[in-house]
């Protein structure tokens, strides 16, 4: 024994695809809570995407940010080690010089004692 005759299906279906108030009726008496709030779920799912999304890119950023002032700060350290270097270089030139100049007068010194003690 049927519940509803063809008729009825016919009139039950016409009136569901036409009555916005008896669609939302039906639902709610077939679907569980859980479905009938998953449109709101999902809205909810992808802001929170959305957010995650922005909070990496800035995160990235900040990243890239920090990874620039690294690498300028090194190039900077680099640029003083190698002005310091250069200028040790040139005092240690300076004072080879003097070195030189000393093993000079040295050497005449000796000669001058050698040729006094030759005559």
């Amino acid at each position: 024994m049927a519940l509803m005759d063809e008729a009825d299906r016919k009139r039950f279906l016409d009136t569901l695809h036409r009555d916005e108030e008896f669609r939302a009726a039906v639902r709610r008496e077939l679907l569980t809570e859980e479905l009938l709030n998953l449109p709101q779920t999902v809205a909810t799912l992808v802001d929170a995407l959305a957010q995650q999304r922005q909070d990496f890119a800035a995160l990235a950023q900040s990243v890239a940010n920090y990874m620039e002032r690294t690498i300028t700060a090194i190039q900077e350290g680099f640029a003083a080690v190698r002005g310091e270097v250069s200028d040790l270089r040139t005092d240690m030139d300076a004072g080879f010089t003097v070195v030189n100049a000393k093993f000079d007068q040295v050497d005449a010194e000796l000669q001058d004692i050698r040729d006094q003690l030759a005559s």
